[in-house]
């Protein structure tokens, strides 16, 4: 490839990554034909480049917010493919498993994304997207669990 290439590539991509960072998640003040361009904007990006992670988590949230949480979950397990070790990745995926009430995997996922570090245990008791998943009397153990064990870690420390 030629040097000109190359800095063009680079270019493109960080113009690329301004662009995503502008996308707009706020529920309120974005119209649905301006959700509807960015969705179309990161999935255009993403025949180009079908491991463009950041695109992945933009696209997966403007998903969920459209409300469309099967296409949300398909991006979400993509996402915990490409990064098996993140806790974040896992956590949506339990989101989006949550928002669809499959309970089983999304407690899987969460557990998952604890196991990987994930400890904002405040955040999961108002996360609306948990709201199906905190109804199961399963949540709590789980939190429970995890939560008395960083407990006892903190203490040792």
């Amino acid at each position: 490839m030629k040097k000109e290439a190359i800095i063009h590539n680079l270019l493109t991509m960080d113009r690329l990554y301004d662009m995503l960072r502008d996308v707009k998640f706020e529920e309120e003040g974005v119209s649905l034909e301006e959700m509807s361009f960015q969705i179309d904007f990161c999935e255009r990006l993403l025949e180009k480049n079908p491991t463009f992670v950041e695109a992945m988590i933009v696209l997966g949230e403007l998903y969920s917010r459209k409300g469309l949480h099967e296409k949300g979950l398909g991006i979400d397990l993509r996402l915990v493919q490409l990064r098996p070790e993140d806790p974040i990745c896992h956590y949506n995926l339990a989101c989006s498993y949550s928002l669809l009430k499959r309970n089983t995997e999304a407690l899987a996922a969460l557990e998952k994304s604890i196991v990987l570090g994930y400890d904002d245990f405040q955040f999961l008791q108002k996360d609306d997207d948990l709201y199906a998943l905190r109804q199961d009397a399963r949540y709590q153990e789980l939190l429970n669990k995890y939560q008395k064990k960083r407990t006892s870690q903190k203490d040792s420390l």
